[in-house]
């Protein structure tokens, strides 16, 4: 109720942002977000590095539970709370009432605020109505598609956000870069070549307030869904910036493999060096190729001078990984999360 308010806005496209703008034009403005993946956790960050006061609510009881695990996800909060962005974890929102020139937004726990505007950014539904009942479908209704776009209809091919392609990786998340690739793969198909798409990991990167957010692959969560329950996840914080080049900063990052076959499934990356970009296509790439955490640890790799390793941080992640597997099979325990000192090398003695 009240959704269709004018001080509502949904953040769909060009227009919104200029209302959202409208709105936080002015002194000590309250915003109220409305979401939990990266683009109300960007709106979020946005608005408060505006000047806006903004509560952040989600339904969930994390930020981004579909994209990161909890290693990640705390830093993510911290870095917004840090920056003065209210979280209202656990909540929703069941109606708006008009207050003139605010808007009083109702909780599920019976509590209440005024804001003088709300932004919902909560994600995407497929309109694929028009073909209910006539292709497989996801419960969401993203029509499911093989390597080709092919549905289960040989007449009927479908991309971008409307579809999710079947397999181990078949999370649906619209993105843009994923939608262009499904749709080059369709129009060669429908030409007559024989080209496949490899798997979508759904690789995103994203930064607030400086600091950036990595992932591609699955979280725990999803790859013991698909995989099985032999799934173990590393994490990592790390020095990365060389003290005689700059400002030291951080890395945290976390590394997603099946430790019966050591087959990495997903990594995820929080820092504030941008050369981190590198390592996360770099896992990407081991993802989408099936390697093997010791294959990970061995690669050659670019050296991002960017990050104080004596190597990169992907290889770093699968050496982690090569050592823990060890452990196990001795019977010790595993070392499932690694600190860096400064005094250290930042790599295995």
């Amino acid at each position: 109720m009240g959704a269709d308010l004018d001080r509502v806005v949904f953040v769909k496209d060009e227009q919104d942002a200029v209302d959202i703008n409208k709105f936080a034009k002015g002194f000590r403005k309250r915003a109220l977000v409305y979401g939990g993946g990266p683009v109300s956790t960007e709106l979020a960050a946005a608005l408060a590095h505006s000047g806006v006061h903004v509560t952040f609510v989600t339904r969930s009881k994390r930020l981004m539970t579909r994209y990161f695990d909890q290693a990640i996800q705390e830093d993510l909060e911290k870095t917004l709370t840090d920056n003065k962005v209210v979280l209202r974890k656990g909540q929703e929102v069941v109606s708006v009432d008009n207050q003139g020139k605010k808007i009083e937004v109702n909780f599920n726990n019976g509590t209440s605020e005024v804001f003088d505007f709300m932004a919902i950014a909560a994600g995407l539904q497929p309109n694929t109505m028009l073909l209910a009942g006539q292709v497989d479908m996801r419960e969401n209704g993203a029509i499911v598609v093989d390597d080709t776009m092919k549905s289960s209809n040989p007449d009927i091919y479908a991309i971008g956000d409307s579809a999710v392609v079947d397999g181990k990786f078949d999370q649906y998340f619209p993105l843009m870069s994923a939608a262009l690739k499904m749709g080059r793969v369709a129009g060669y198909a429908v030409a007559g070549l024989d080209v496949k798409i490899q798997p979508i990991l759904r690789t995103i990167g994203f930064s607030i307030f400086d600091r950036f957010f990595y992932k591609t692959g699955l979280t725990v969560e999803a790859a013991k869904e698909r995989i099985g329950d032999h799934i173990e996840r590393l994490d990592i914080h790390t020095p990365a910036t060389i003290h005689a080049l700059g400002e030291q900063t951080d890395i945290v990052a976390s590394l997603i493999y099946d430790y019966e076959s050591g087959i990495v499934y997903g990594a995820q990356i929080s820092t504030n060096a941008p050369a981190a970009a590198e390592v996360i296509t770099t896992l990407s790439h081991a993802v989408s190729s099936g390697l093997t955490v010791t294959e990970l640890a061995f690669l050659d790799t670019y050296f991002e001078s960017e990050i104080n390793l004596p190597y990169s941080v992907a290889n770093r992640l699968g050496e982690m990984g090569v050592i823990a597997e060890a452990k196990r099979a001795a019977g010790k325990a595993i070392d499932r999360n690694t600190v860096d000192g400064d005094d250290n090398l930042n790599g295995f003695q």
